[in-house]
């Protein structure tokens, strides 16, 4: 008897060794807190999706982003670690692409489809990066930026237009009086 019961106790031991693993990993624990909004050297602004799409998951868990914007552009999106299946999530990740070289405005709205075959992890990256772009427009002056220069070209072409209009009147005025002479 103290044999069986001792080997159903190195059983129990077992078992709980060899399942631990598997609850750690269901109850993971929430993201840090990651700073979302950075600047690098050249002045590109970086958005870091870690902390600010915590309730984003795909197929296994989180799938957060770094978008780089500089002059009111998307220069790169980056997948960052996450506990995604690593065959599925390099299928997924290609999406990120369609977002490089858009204005963030442009690139906020875009319309992305899933990859077949990775749908949780595509679908998750496609979230974080509208919310991060979102953000961009919302928080920092990307977006402000790229309005500026809109305005500065607005600006541009009603002085040229009342240059214009100005020069065309005086012209006019010195035919009138040329031919009233």
């Amino acid at each position: 008897m103290n044999k069986t019961l001792s080997r159903i106790a190195a059983m129990l031991s077992a078992l709980s060794i060899a399942a631990a693993p598997s609850f750690a990993q269901e109850n993971t624990a929430p993201a840090p807190d990651v700073p979302v909004v950075g600047t690098l050297e050249d002045g590109t602004v970086t958005i870091n999706t870690t902390s600010l799409c915590k309730e984003v998951i795909g197929y296994e868990d989180i799938t957060p982003v770094e978008i780089h914007i500089k002059d009111g552009k998307v220069t790169a999106v980056n997948a960052l670690a996450n506990k995604e299946t690593p065959r599925f999530f390099a299928a997924a990740k290609t999406l990120l692409d369609q977002y490089v070289g858009k204005s963030v405005k442009e690139a906020s709205t875009l319309k992305v489809d899933a990859v077949s075959g990775a749908t949780y992890s595509s679908d998750a990256l496609i979230k974080n990066v509208q919310a991060g772009l979102t953000y961009a427009i919302e928080n920092t002056s990307v977006a402000k930026s790229a309005k500026k220069s809109s305005t500065y070209i607005l600006a541009g072409v009603c002085i040229a237009a009342l240059l214009a209009g100005f020069f065309i009147s005086k012209q006019s005025s010195r035919k009138k009086k040329e031919a009233s002479a």
